[in-house]
């Protein structure tokens, strides 16, 4: 209870403090869409909702992200996040359990704790690939320690009875259970992460191709950009904005000379032309998404040479 009152008064009081002037909230973008609107539409925050609009979009969102959880822990268990957060998920029910049944104050407040942060991020944020894991991980310690006065009251090993065979090995098979489980997700993610960073290694070439001026900023997929901008450092990256009015205040305040467009972006490519953007590649792929590249002509003249159709970028 301690810690959810302090962890509340800590969001109030950043909510409040100069630290967070002139930065909207993020809560509104992700409720209302549910995507990444909260990053690249500047005009959401302007959009009026009623009461009802909140409660019934809040109500629809924690079902179904409580389904997504489910899903995820059912679908991934063997794999890095789904399999941690199955972990974790479990040992908050143990918590649970315990803390109603012998009305231990540790068990009960790291169970509430768990409880707590992810029916906020099932109401007002999302439950994609490690958020779950991310968010809950603070709770570990609690739960830990619940875990292991769990495992010595059901096991004995405190009390004054001698260890004998029949008692240590049922714990030995748990243990080598336990540990074989913690391998395979271990494993699997150093396996996904292994993954990414060789599908890095071939994106950020992928976007060198399209000769991107690095004293500007680049705009695009967070797919292709962040490798690219991290290996290239100081480029600089913004995420494609979502309408007109975004674009516009970007452009005002940044030099904007590329605009990668994904499958997922919703500006239209006329908002792009009609601010002097010209096609530069078109349908090149990258690990099966297809990208269109709009870049500003550096002189009058300059998109006569732009090889719009050429296939040389394609990685696969």
């Amino acid at each position: 209870a301690a810690f959810i009152a302090i962890a509340a008064g800590l969001v109030v009081v950043m909510s409040v403090s100069p630290v967070a002037a002139g930065r909207p909230s993020l809560i509104k973008g992700h409720v209302f869409d549910g995507t990444y609107s909260a990053y690249t539409d500047a005009t959401i925050l302007a959009a009026h909702h009623s009461a009802v609009d909140w409660a019934k979009t809040v109500t629809t969102r924690f079902i179904h992200h409580w389904r997504l959880l489910f899903e995820l822990m059912c679908r991934d268990f063997f794999n890095f996040y789904g399999g941690s957060f199955a972990v974790i998920f479990a040992l908050t029910l143990v918590s649970g359990i315990r803390g109603i049944w012998k009305r231990d104050p540790l068990a009960l407040g790291a169970a509430a704790v768990v409880i707590c942060i992810v029916c906020l991020e099932c109401a007002f944020y999302m439950v994609g690939q490690d958020k779950p894991l991310r968010l809950t991980l603070a709770a570990f310690p609690l739960l830990a320690a619940v875990g292991a006065a769990v495992w010595t009251t059901a096991t004995g090993i405190a009390g004054p009875a001698r260890l004998t065979f029949l008692r240590l090995a049922p714990q030995g098979l748990v243990l080598v259970a336990l540990s074989v489980l913690s391998v395979q997700i271990t494993r699997a993610g150093i396996g996904a992460m292994t993954h990414y960073d060789a599908a890095d290694a071939q994106l950020v070439p992928f976007v060198v191709s399209f000769n991107h001026d690095e004293s500007t900023v680049l705009a695009g997929p967070g797919l292709l950009c962040v490798p690219y901008v991290l290996e290239r450092y100081p480029v600089r990256m913004s995420f494609v904005p979502e309408n007109a009015q975004t674009l516009d205040l970007l452009l005002a305040r940044y030099r904007v000379t590329t605009v990668i467009l994904g499958p997922d972006e919703r500006i239209a490519p006329g908002v792009l032309l009609a601010r002097g953007f010209r096609l530069y590649y078109r349908g090149v792929e990258a690990w099966g998404v297809k990208y269109a590249v709009y870049r500003r002509p550096a002189h009058p003249g300059d998109d006569a040479r732009w090889p719009i159709d050429a296939p040389g970028a394609d990685v696969n």
